[in-house]
């Protein structure tokens, strides 16, 4: 059953068996509505090829803005490794006050930045560095994880980084690799703050 609203606008409106209004609600995640402001952000390392066993730096982000960084998802893709049969890689995940993180010999080059928004030239003001093989990030005490070689490794993650602390990744090939390719892309979004 239905109803008029008015009669000079003749919308309709659904009622119950007792002629009470229906609601509906929608909701939207606190991300879609930091999306739909041009405030999420795809970071990546992109991708970096490693020909040893030893552990590598592949991302340093420290988040520069005011409001909040909130990390939402954590990709991390690693190919196959050429020369070994293991499977297993060990990631090291650190977060710290981005002044104590730091990577020695580096890239230099900043990481990837994708605004969620198709076409969106907004970006989030922040210190960082891309890995290469032989780089390293000092000033760490790294929780130890572990991925499979081949696949993308997907985690949900609930991490606030509010201005001058950061996040590194490192990883750790398995023994007797010559040849794999690691990227790591952190997904999430900048706060809403107060305004």
């Amino acid at each position: 059953m239905s109803t008029l609203t008015g009669a000079s606008n003749r919308f309709t409106v659904d009622v119950d068996d007792t002629n009470r209004l229906l609601t509906r609600a929608v909701s939207k995640g606190e991300d879609v509505d930091a999306a739909l402001r041009s405030d999420g952000f795809s970071i990546s390392s992109g991708n970096v090829t490693l020909t040893n066993a030893a552990t590598a730096a592949i991302i340093l982000f420290q988040n520069d803005e005011i409001r909040d960084f909130i990390a939402t998802l954590l990709l991390i893709n690693i190919s196959d490794s050429a020369g070994s049969t293991s499977t297993t890689v060990e990631v090291l995940i650190d977060t710290d006050i981005g002044s104590s993180l730091v990577m020695a010999s580096g890239s230099g080059n900043p990481v990837d930045q994708a605004n969620l928004i198709v076409g969106s030239q907004k970006t989030i003001a922040n210190t960082s560095e891309k890995g290469l093989e032989g780089a390293s990030i000092t000033g760490t005490d790294p929780n130890t994880s572990y991925a499979k070689t081949g696949v993308t490794s997907a985690s949900d993650v609930f991490a606030i980084f509010p201005k001058g602390t950061a996040f590194a990744v490192s990883v750790t090939p398995p023994a007797a690799n010559t040849s794999m390719v690691v990227s790591v892309r952190v997904v999430g979004y900048l706060d809403k703050g107060d305004s």
